[in-house]
């Protein structure tokens, strides 16, 4: 069961340097050229320790470099940050100011649509993978827009990246110029969803548009697929998750968030969650496990190995 309020920490896989394998085989090799291999060059018994004197003058020696000595409590003085020319400061604030007050108006002539409400501009959609477009939404706050608010922490222009589905994701069958021509005409944004992760987009456009598919049919589906209305966290219910599915379209996909990703080989094992648009105060999602396989995200559904429609009363009131 998933947790639409809280959800678990991603854990990303860490990168390699390509240069640190090739890095370890030379410190190895040299480390066993020196030590003939893991032999000590001097016996242990003839290591000489240090004396008091040593010690004060490695004190010595820490106070000069105004190093913090980790045995000791006191903090080295810090350095004192060269004052700035006021001058030099106001030149330069004015012409950032100007700068990009010009610069911001000619991003601002490239909008092509605006939810004037809430101070949101929107550019011109392009094509991302076969059968989306990604665009720009730019949130402009009250401070600017002339209606001060009392949040004086909140960004002036914040930018998020948005997605629309302008095809079947599923049965991708449009060329390249299809899909700068129907992104480019793209305005319906009231309908487009945010991500998380890039890389989840597109394969969990495709298994949306799957699922609708299937519950349109009436079809079995070919993996598990399960359904449950939360009323309370010891009140958990059954329903009926083709029924739920056929009520929505591919505009009511909200957002997609990847949960977990574990790379197996090729391919790699993931947890998504789908958020669909609210039906009164219902929060619905589809939590998906499956398997990717290295090709392409039209193909996504093969590696679904279970669904789950969840649909939360107690969270929407």
């Amino acid at each position: 069961m998933i947790d639409l309020l809280c959800p678990p920490a991603t854990i990303r896989p860490m990168r390699i340097h390509p240069m640190r394998p090739l890095m370890l085989a030379v410190m190895l090799a040299a480390g066993a050229a020196i030590g003939f291999f893991g032999r000590p060059l001097v016996k242990r018994d003839a290591i000489e320790r240090p004396s008091a004197v040593d010690l004060n003058d490695a004190a010595a020696i820490l106070d000069a470099g105004n190093i913090v000595d980790p045995l000791s409590d006191v903090s080295p003085s810090p350095t004192p940050t060269p004052a700035l020319n006021p001058a030099t400061v106001a030149r330069d604030q004015a012409r950032a100011a100007k700068l990009g007050a010009d610069l911001m108006r000619k991003v601002g002539a490239r909008f092509v649509g605006l939810d004037e409400r809430d101070g949101l501009f929107f550019d011109t959609p392009k094509p991302f993978g076969d059968s989306l477009c990604r665009v720009n939404m730019y949130a402009v706050s009250e401070n600017i827009r002339g209606a001060p608010d009392q949040d004086s922490w909140t960004d002036d222009l914040a930018i998020e990246r948005r997605y629309a589905i302008w095809t079947s994701p599923s049965r991708p069958d449009r060329s390249d110029a299809d899909a700068r021509s129907a992104c480019a005409a793209y305005r319906d944004f009231e309908h487009t969803f945010s991500a998380d992760d890039s890389l989840t987009v597109e394969r969990d456009a495709v298994v949306f548009d799957a699922l609708l598919t299937i519950a349109r049919g009436n079809a079995k589906p070919p993996f598990p697929l399960s359904c449950s209305v939360i009323y309370a966290p010891k009140n958990i219910k059954a329903c009926d998750a083709l029924a739920v599915l056929r009520r929505f379209a591919l505009t009511d996909l909200v957002q997609v968030r990847n949960e977990s990703t574990k790379y197996e080989g090729p391919g790699s094992a993931y947890s998504d969650t789908l958020f669909m648009r609210e039906r009164g105060k219902l929060n619905i999602a589809i939590s998906i496990e499956g398997v990717r396989q290295p090709g392409r995200d039209s193909e996504a559904i093969k590696g679904i190995k279970r669904a789950e429609v969840v649909i939360d009363r107690e969270c929407g009131g």
